[in-house]
């Protein structure tokens, strides 16, 4: 230098002459919330439980109580097949039953006779193991006929087909007026339970 003095300039608060502006900022009252969370990504939805509906008896498909793509709840009546076959069996499980129920109240009274009989020496031991052996007899076949009874309910209740679960139904494969037969391969409808995926 030729002894000259370099000189810069200050403001009053000794900093450079350049000063950013003031940014406005804006306040709000702090509350709690609940806010959406989103994740985005790339991947296959399935069902939580997915259920195959096949009758188990065989007849013919009256009603169908759904549209394809409905929501259904458990339990629901989905289908329906004809129940006057299983209605006729029921009944006549229940004529067998009652027929049955009263020869057995009658062989029980007549082994009672014949115990009465035995006693005063008109009949004889074989006669009285005989009527005893007929009452008990008949009373193994009114336990059968009540199992017969039930059965035929069971099969009856198979006539009606409610949802298994709550879901979204599928495409309807067989439609009223079919005949649907409990070896059948292919389901009446598909429930896939969507909630939760």
């Amino acid at each position: 230098c030729s002894g000259g003095k370099a000189v810069q300039a200050t403001t009053a608060s000794g900093r450079g002459s350049s000063q950013a502006p003031a940014v406005p900022i804006t306040t709000a009252p702090v509350v709690q919330k609940s806010v959406p969370l989103t994740i985005e990504g790339i991947g296959t939805v399935i069902a939580a439980s997915t259920v195959a509906v096949h009758s188990q008896i065989t007849g013919e498909l009256t009603s169908v109580n759904f549209v394809e793509g409905d929501e259904v709840q458990q339990g629901q009546v989905i289908v329906t097949l004809d129940k006057r076959p299983y209605e006729a069996a029921v009944n006549q499980a229940q004529a067998t039953l009652d027929r049955d129920l009263a020869q057995a109240a009658n062989a029980r009274a007549q082994a009672v006779r014949y115990q009465d009989l035995l006693t005063r020496g008109i009949a004889t031991h074989e006669q009285v193991d005989q009527m005893v052996a007929n009452a008990a007899a008949l009373d193994a076949t009114v336990g059968a006929d009540r199992a017969n009874v039930d059965s035929a309910k069971v099969q009856l209740d198979y006539c009606t087909i409610r949802a298994p679960l709550t879901g979204k139904t599928g495409l309807l494969q067989v439609h009223p007026g079919n005949l649907v037969r409990a070896a059948d391969t292919g389901a009446i409808v598909i429930i896939n339970k969507i909630t939760p995926v």
